[in-house]
């Protein structure tokens, strides 16, 4: 998860709305990220691990990698997901 696009303090993390015409939307890993989502809302009630990634220009489109890092205490739930677009909200837990 971009480190940038955290609200409310790291507790809440949202796409916003997304689009087909985004450079990112439809890649193949946006696709396994979305799929990724999916299978942890059906069969782990929605609970995800986080990976913290760094932009190294938060303002470009697509954006390029910095730095990353796990999070291994932080867990977050899947509160929206919509399997179409590919938005979604987490939420920590």
């Amino acid at each position: 998860m971009w480190q940038d696009l955290f609200t409310e303090g790291g507790k809440r993390y949202a796409t916003g709305i997304l689009t087909p015409n985004m450079p990112w939307v439809g890649t193949p890993g946006h696709r396994e990220l979305i799929d990724n989502l999916i299978w942890a809302r059906d069969r782990l009630d929605g609970i995800v691990s986080v990976i913290i990634v760094v932009a190294k220009d938060r303002k470009s489109e697509p954006r390029a990698i910095d730095r990353c890092f796990p999070q291994p205490k932080l867990q977050m739930v899947i509160r929206e997901l919509d399997d179409t677009t590919g938005a979604f909200t987490l939420e920590r837990i």
